[in-house]
C-alpha cells in the first residue's frame, strides 16, 4: 500500500505521542482478537474481515471511516504489530 509510508512518518512524528499509544493499544486489543478468531477460519484474511465487521458494528466512527480504518488495521500487520506469531497448525521447517 503506498499510503503506510504516510502512516508511519505520521506515527514518528514527535508530537503523535498520544496517538501512538491510541495505536499501540488498539493493536494489542486486535491482537488479542486474532487470537482469538484465528482458528476458527482457513483463510487469514477471513480472521481481519470478521474482526473488522466486529470492530465497525462497535464503533459508529470507525463504521464512518472504514477506508481510513482498515488502512490503518492492515498497516498494523504489514508492519508485524499484530499477527505476528504463525498459527499452531502452520509447518515448521
Amino acid at each position: 500500500m503506498p499510503q503506510f509510508g504516510e502512516v508511519k512518518k505520521f506515527l514518528a512524528m514527535p508530537g503523535n505521542g498520544s496517538v501512538v499509544e491510541h495505536y499501540l493499544s488498539a493493536a494489542n486489543e486486535f491482537d488479542e482478537q486474532i487470537t482469538i478468531h484465528r482458528k476458527g477460519y482457513a483463510v487469514f484474511d477471513n480472521v481481519l474481515e470478521r474482526i473488522m465487521a466486529l470492530l465497525f458494528a462497535r464503533d459508529g466512527d470507525l463504521a464512518r471511516k472504514k477506508r481510513l480504518s482498515k488502512l490503518i488495521i492492515y498497516y498494523m500487520y504489514w508492519n508485524c504489530d499484530i499477527a505476528s506469531e504463525a498459527p499452531d497448525n502452520a509447518a515448521s521447517d
